[in-house]
């Protein structure tokens, strides 16, 4: 279950917490840079920050398609990381690797991260939406869901 929902919780801390104190710990470079670039979208989101849904009000395995901060908040996130551009395009190889960077932190052991990466970005990678923002929403949906049919988590 961690696997599914490591990026929706780093999210979330970084809209609850202050990130620099985060970032001084002990973890991995793709969690630190997820950090810094959640909280500086947070920060561009302004006062309407406050309107992102809390961790214990959402469910991370499927995150709310219908909330306009937090579908602010993802495509900036995502354009941040170079996953998706503000014409909505795809770049599915950056996407894998920050996948398989991800993968590869897990706790879960035996799995291939290359070839399960591959098949979620495959199967997400045409996921359509009104416009970038939402469009990144619903294929963090559709990669959680991926990943824990996948994993089996």
């Amino acid at each position: 279950m961690m696997l599914l929902v490591i990026v929706s919780l780093v999210l979330a801390i970084t809209l609850q917490a202050d990130a620099r104190a985060i970032v001084n710990q002990e973890l991995p470079e793709v969690l630190i840079e997820t950090l810094q670039q959640s909280f500086a979208c947070a920060l561009q989101l302004g006062p309407d920050a406050a309107k992102v849904p809390s961790v214990q009000d959402v469910d991370l395995t499927q995150l709310p398609e219908d909330n306009p901060v937090l579908n602010r908040l993802w495509g900036c996130l995502w354009e941040k990381k170079g996953f998706i551009n503000k014409e909505g395009v795809v770049y599915p190889e950056k996407l894998k690797t920050y996948l398989v960077d991800l993968l590869s932190i897990s706790p879960v052991v035996g799995i291939d991260v290359e070839d399960i990466a591959s098949k979620v970005i495959k199967k997400c990678k045409d996921v359509e939406g009104s416009d970038y923002k939402v469009r990144s929403i619903k294929m963090q949906n559709c990669i959680n869901k991926s990943v824990a049919e996948i994993v089996g988590a």
